[in-house]
């Protein structure tokens, strides 16, 4: 019987969360009639005529492939098979330790 009456009560207060949740986004995107501004028109155009990206990409990060090997599967054995000799190493240093 309290085990039913305690998930009453978390159900309720589920309830009551919700509701108090959707009517503060009514609250707080129609009735304020808050605006997004679009600043897609000030954006610098390319030579297409299409806005050009805020974002650049760091070129000077590589693949997995471009590191370690010439095909996915040779660069993923050779990428484990660092990982097993560096999980080893620091497994025969932590060897001798005792807390």
């Amino acid at each position: 019987m309290e085990a039913w009456y305690v998930f009453q009560k978390i159900s309720y207060l589920y309830i009551l969360l919700t509701v108090f949740t959707v009517v503060f986004l009514i609250f707080s995107f129609f009735l304020k009639k808050n605006k997004i501004y679009s600043l897609q028109n000030h954006l610098k155009k390319t030579n297409d005529g299409k806005s050009s990206l805020i974002y650049t990409k760091n070129l000077s990060d590589s693949g997995l492939i471009e590191t370690y090997g010439k095909n996915v599967t040779e660069a993923f054995n050779k990428r484990n098979q660092i990982s097993v000799e560096s999980f080893r190493y620091i497994k025969e240093k932590m060897k001798n330790l005792s807390f």
